[in-house]
């Protein structure tokens, strides 16, 4: 079974304008649940404050090319991500992201002890 991916696709307001994809329940490998996983095509991968992203960015409509661009570039190998596109932050979203970081955390500290 294939896991669906929440996203929320954003366009920087000044520099480069292009897409970040947002993925607002994969925390990144951070001390805190805070920082989520995003993806651009130029630095692919990495940690994303979702606050600090929305103020400077607006939301990136689904049908836009560059949109589709990225959205393909992600559910193609080597990623495969079955993507679902959110158009809002909510804190269920921030909770799952503090819960999965949570389940690591356990699952660590059990492998440690």
């Amino acid at each position: 079974m294939t896991m669906i991916t929440k996203v929320i696709f954003r366009r920087w307001k000044s520099g480069s304008k292009n897409i970040i994809a947002l993925f607002p329940e994969i925390p990144t490998k951070a001390i805190n649940y805070f920082p989520c996983s995003s993806f651009e095509h130029i630095g692919q991968h990495g940690a994303a404050s979702p606050d600090l992203v929305i103020a400077h960015t607006t939301p990136a409509k689904g049908w836009e090319r560059d949109v589709q661009d990225l959205k393909r570039e992600l559910e193609n190998p080597p990623y495969s991500y079955k993507l679902k596109i959110c158009q809002r932050l909510t804190k269920k979203m921030m909770d799952m992201r503090k819960q999965t970081l949570l389940n690591e955390l356990n699952t660590l500290k059990k492998e440690i002890q």
